[in-house]
């Protein structure tokens, strides 16, 4: 073999090296994000559920007879507006 086949056999080896070594530390960084990603996604699910148990604490039947009789609400139906030779069905409650 000759001294430049030598040297550019070198060089290539060298250049592969070089990829190999870039491709496996962009593989490294990949990973951290997705497990960073991953891990930021737990947070916000676990924020998630406590918001929608305590949505499901304040729509519970105990709880809006508690809140009604706390700020002393009146939960009667409103009284919807009849115009004159209108369709009354159309109302869910008219008095």
């Amino acid at each position: 073999m000759t001294l430049y086949r030598m040297i550019g056999l070198l060089a290539v080896f060298g250049a592969l090296a070089l990829a190999v070594v870039g491709l496996r530390s962009e593989e490294v960084r990949t990973a951290r994000r997705i497990q960073r990603i991953e891990m930021e996604m737990i947070v916000v699910r676990r924020g998630l559920w406590s918001t929608q148990l305590e949505i499901a604490r304040w729509r519970a039947p105990r709880q809006v007879r508690r809140e009604v009789e706390h700020w002393a609400l009146d939960v009667s139906p409103p009284v919807l507006p009849v115009v004159e030779g209108g369709d009354r069905s159309r109302w869910a409650r008219v008095e």
